[in-house]
């Protein structure tokens, strides 16, 4: 690949120019301004940050780009070189040994070739049974990965005695500082064994602990972030072995790195192929022979993306998390269930879940080339922009006294609630959209139910990573909608025509339904004389309006016709006995209304707002 490849000086110019001219009809720039300044209107900062530009050339490809082949340090392109794919890893989250071995089993014959047990606390299988859950399973198979939650060591025990001689496919899953991060100060001591006894379990071929990073997304931290977390974990994992007479590189061979990916396709990509790239550096720093793999890469789907209403827009999320997992190079992917953010998966939403890669894999063939992305512009310039912030943020923690300080000091936790206020806030404008929660939200869909899973306490530590649903404000909306006995509904009155009211009654019912609220069209009309009975013909049966509305009601239309006609339809609602009247606009555009709904409004204050006045005092 050259420089020359992508468009010419010309056809770059003309391209910017082309944008120059659509921003200048929405008034975002000036005559005046340079077509390439114009052109950064259009670029976006991630909360890591990172800037996303809408086009990139071979001129933004990094300086000494890596032109290794796939398998080759610094493992840019792959951990490996071979052209196999990554294993489908099916989680089981069951307490009964046996039910546990039923589902183990369902698993490996519909098509998963590794798995991933929860052992001990509510949802595990005891440690003294693990030999019983895993009846049937063949290791030189299906690779086991362990997910202690109660006793790593005793787990990690009876696993390897189950194993044998088998135990080099198996992952013990030790994590202490996962723990920490989960629990902060409370941390569990069955979870953060002694290193000694750590150390003790290297020799037995396993792969003994996991630097698992995948909290930090969970709690709506960056991907920066949790590359950062992941490597300086993997750090302080070295050192506690090298302490106990591991070597670094036989210390390196016994770590697995474990990440969340999530429905934001390039990211996820970019991310685990800098999460590689920053491995590279610390592998260079420790003088890790040459041909040292990279630690094996486990990508789990972040729950914090999965929606509680319309849960079977989770299948698309963890189809478009597993595709950019696969693409970026990660060893084993576990897509969760659709329905994970209800209650305990069911067999139909696990098989979902399986087969969703099975036909990434073996119908897609996502696996058949290695690192598709190589050589994109983008996805080049993004992996390296990413590594070199992780970096720096690996840089901060190490001098912060390295993770397990930055843990105890909130560091880390006070980078995910402030990439977390920014997420939540761009969510709530619906700057960052979510389907069928902020996006075209169902309001009659029938309720998917499921048996609940054990209630666990929210740990009340601030230097915890407390988990977050990025859909949580809309969702308690749409919970109190729920609790109250349905939707209410708020008459939307449109003005002159159907065909010039139809764009901004579509936007106002989506903004009502996000947060639980009916929006009823009332038909078009031109004369407030004729609303009382256009009301009455749009009143849903049995509604009493204005009261079941709480006296709320949408005017949509233009702005020319709000011009014209909007003061009156105002004051005739007012009449009516609608008391708070909503423009579907800026407030500009309609001075007269008591509120106003438009692109860049906070959604969720809007509704709560509206909520007040339906609800008032309702829990």
């Amino acid at each position: 690949m050259s420089k020359s490849d992508g468009p010419s000086p010309e056809g770059l110019q003309q391209w910017q120019q082309g944008i120059k001219g659509v921003l200048l009809k929405q008034g975002r720039v000036a005559e005046d301004d340079p077509a390439d300044g114009a052109v950064r209107k259009l670029h976006r900062t991630t909360t890591d940050p990172v800037t996303v530009q809408p086009l990139y050339t071979a001129n933004d490809l990094p300086d000494g780009m890596v032109t290794e082949l796939p398998g080759q340090a610094p493992y840019l392109r792959a951990g490996n070189g071979d052209a196999a794919g990554w294993q489908i890893c099916q989680q089981v989250s069951e307490a009964d040994a046996k039910q546990a071995n039923d589902i183990v089993l369902a698993e490996l014959e519909g098509g998963a070739t590794a798995l991933w047990l929860t052992v001990g606390g509510p949802c595990g299988v005891p440690a003294d049974r693990l030999g019983e859950a895993l009846t049937g399973v063949m290791l030189d198979l299906a690779p086991v990965v362990l997910g202690p939650d109660e006793d790593a060591l005793a787990a990690a025990e009876a696993a390897l005695a189950w194993a044998g001689e088998s135990a080099a496919q198996l992952s013990l899953g030790i994590d202490p500082l996962g723990e920490r991060m989960r629990r902060g100060a409370s941390a569990r001591p069955g979870m953060t064994p002694d290193p000694a006894a750590v150390a003790g379990l290297v020799g037995s071929g396993a792969r003994v602990l996991v630097a698992d990073a995948s909290p930090v997304v969970e709690a709506a931290g960056s991907y920066a972030q949790q590359i950062a977390v992941a490597t300086t974990a993997a750090i302080a994992y070295l050192r506690q072995l090298s302490d106990h007479g591991v070597a670094p590189a036989q210390g390196a061979a016994a770590l697995d790195l474990r990440f969340a990916v999530t429905d934001d396709q390039f990211a996820t990509i970019a991310m685990l192929r800098a999460a590689r790239l920053v491995w590279a550096k610390v592998a260079e720093t420790l003088e890790l022979p040459a041909d040292a793999p990279a630690p094996r890469q486990h990508a789990v789907t972040a729950n914090t993306m999965m929606s509680h209403y319309d849960p079977w827009v989770n299948m698309l999320r963890t189809t478009v998390a597993g595709f950019a997992a696969g693409v970026g190079g990660a060893d084993l992917v576990t897509l969760r269930p659709f329905d994970a953010r209800i209650g305990k998966a069911t067999s139909f939403s696990r098989r979902i879940a399986r087969n969703t890669q099975s036909l990434l894999l073996l119908e897609s063939h996502i696996g058949s080339v290695v690192d598709p992305g190589g050589g994109s512009f983008y996805i080049e310039r993004y992996t390296a922009d990413l590594a070199e912030v992780a970096w720096g943020l690996v840089q901060e923690i190490e001098k912060a006294g390295g993770l397990e300080a930055a843990l105890a000091s909130g560091l880390v936790a006070g980078w995910a609630r402030d990439a977390w206020a920014a997420t939540r806030a761009d969510i709530a404008r619906r700057k960052k959209p979510l389907t069928g929660v902020s996006e075209f939200p169902i309001l009659d869909q029938d309720e998917v139910e499921r048996e609940p899973l054990p209630v666990t306490e929210p740990v009340e530590d601030e230097t915890a990573l407390a988990p977050v649903v990025l859909g949580t404000d809309y969702e308690r909306l749409r919970e109190r909608v729920d609790a109250a006995g349905g939707p209410p509904p708020i008459p939307v009155v449109q003005l002159v025509s159907i065909a010039t009211a139809s764009a901004r009654l579509g936007f106002v019912a989506n903004a009502l339904a996000a947060g639980g609220l009916h929006a009823v069209p009332v038909e078009p009309l031109t004369d407030p004389a004729d609303l009382p009975a256009a009301l009455a013909a749009a009143s849903p049966e049995g509604a009493n309006w204005p009261g079941d509305a709480g006296g709320i009601a949408v005017l949509a239309g233009r702005d020319p016709d709000y011009a014209e006609h909007g003061e009156a339809f105002v004051d005739a609602l007012h009449e009516a006995g609608f008391d708070h009247v909503v423009v579907a606009g800026k407030a500009s555009a309609l001075p007269a209304a008591d509120g106003s709904v438009a692109m860049g409004t906070n959604v969720v204050e809007f509704l709560s707002a509206l909520h007040e006045r339906v609800f008032g005092g309702q829990s």
